[in-house]
């Protein structure tokens, strides 16, 4: 048994995330419940911060002001809405000059690595989506 030193509530060790090398007991002082929502509120403030360095990571030099609130393909999906789970925009970039072009959903951004930025093969898969089924 261990106490939430955020929530107070004396709870099972299972309820605490394992921290070896911090703490003596060998698990984080706030539950789990409590140290979840810690992270949630610290992304839903900090979302800048974490977007910058998450492109930063990547080698893209992109200023955070300049993401828009949609998709730029197909307008569905907002990067901005305050939920849960954050929306990231997915930079895309031509592969062979680093350039970015702009800024798309998961979805959008998995079309373009599928068809390997290829304008041709997706104009073929539209041809084949007009024809319809045979």
């Amino acid at each position: 048994m261990k106490t939430c030193k955020k929530c107070k509530t004396t709870k099972n060790l299972d309820e605490f995330w394992k921290y070896t090398t911090a703490t003596a007991s060998g698990f984080r002082n706030v539950c789990k419940e409590c140290r979840n929502q810690q992270h949630r509120d610290w992304s839903l403030e900090n979302r800048d911060k974490q977007r910058s360095k998450d492109y930063v990571r990547r080698g893209l030099e992109v200023n955070v002001g300049e993401i828009p609130d949609l998709c730029q393909v197909c307008g569905g999906t907002s990067f901005h809405a305050p939920t849960k789970k954050l929306s990231k925009a997915c930079v895309d970039h031509d592969h062979k000059t680093g350039e970015v072009r702009g800024f798309l959903c998961f979805n959008c951004n998995k079309i373009l690595g599928f068809v390997k930025d290829s304008p041709e093969l997706l104009e073929q898969l539209a041809e084949y989506l007009r024809r319809g089924s045979r």
